[in-house]
């Protein structure tokens, strides 16, 4: 996961793989017992053993909070971090 690595080692791994995996998923109401991120634990989970598979980074989860402001924000950070991410190249 990205956001568990220093950036020397996201610039040395950006030598070698050439592919970000971006989890996405909602947050949002799943009733009184489930917490709101439950649509973002599994898009995490499948991009943590997919990098343990193939060589992959997993860049931080995006996720969308209902609304349109919102999605649209998220869609921002989403270019912008993968933008910062083109800069380590």
């Amino acid at each position: 996961m990205i956001e568990e690595m220093t950036p020397q080692e996201i610039t040395d791994a950006l030598k070698e793989i050439d592919t970000v995996v971006v989890p996405l998923g909602n947050v949002e109401q799943h009733g009184p017992h489930l917490p709101v991120g439950t649509d973002t634990f599994i898009p995490i989970t499948v991009a943590r053993r997919v990098a343990e598979r193939v060589k992959v980074l997993v860049a931080p989860k995006a996720s969308k909070i209902k609304g349109k402001k919102i999605l649209n924000a998220v869609v921002k950070n989403i270019v912008d971090f993968l933008q910062q991410l083109n800069k380590f190249q």
